[in-house]
């Protein structure tokens, strides 16, 4: 909108006009900010106080884009060191799919991969979907393969003799019994 004074306006109205104008652009936007980054009624949680069925919420939601993104992948076949559509490695797929779900990891090892994430993991029977879980190949490699549970006990991974697929925990499988550990990550 433009506003058009001629000779003789006063120079009151133009200012409180102008006033006016600048006061609910510094309002609006006062109100834009604060209601993204902390809610404005009283007693409403701050960002580190979110409560747990909201936090179970988004855990369903990126349970839901780990198993779309892995069945775009489903039968690549395994290929050494790679991780495009047209192979990848168990680490690859990890990389792969942490790219496309919004919470990228660098491109590393599986043994990496459980030394860069905190704490001393969990049982695969205590983790749940978005965690990322480890088993050991050899005596020498405890934390040879890594895979990524999208919904509890159903995980994905890309093997030597399989590419990626889907697999199920169950006790006494071979999963189980060289299962090393789960961390959360997603």
């Amino acid at each position: 909108m433009v506003t058009k004074y001629s000779i003789g306006s006063r120079l009151s109205g133009i200012s409180v006009t102008h006033l006016l104008v600048i006061l609910c652009l510094t309002l609006a936007l006062l109100l834009l900010l604060s209601s993204s980054v902390y809610p404005l009624s009283s007693g409403s949680p701050l960002p580190d106080e979110i409560p747990q069925h909201e936090v179970k919420a988004q855990k369903k939601t990126i349970q839901q884009k780990i198993e779309e993104t892995a069945k775009i992948a489903e039968g690549v076949p395994y290929s050494w060191g790679d991780e495009d559509l047209t192979g990848m490695d168990c680490s690859g797929f990890i990389y792969w799919l942490s790219q496309r779900v919004g919470k990228p990891l660098p491109r590393s090892t599986a043994k990496r991969y459980w030394m860069m994430l905190s704490g001393d993991g969990e049982h695969w029977k205590e983790s749940e979907g978005g965690y990322l879980v480890w088993w050991t190949l050899t005596p020498n490699r405890p934390y040879g393969h890594i895979g990524v549970i999208s919904k509890y006990p159903k995980f994905w991974q890309s093997g030597s003799s399989s590419g990626v697929t889907s697999r199920n925990f169950f006790d006494g499988s071979y999963w189980d019994e060289n299962f090393v550990g789960a961390k959360d990550y997603f």
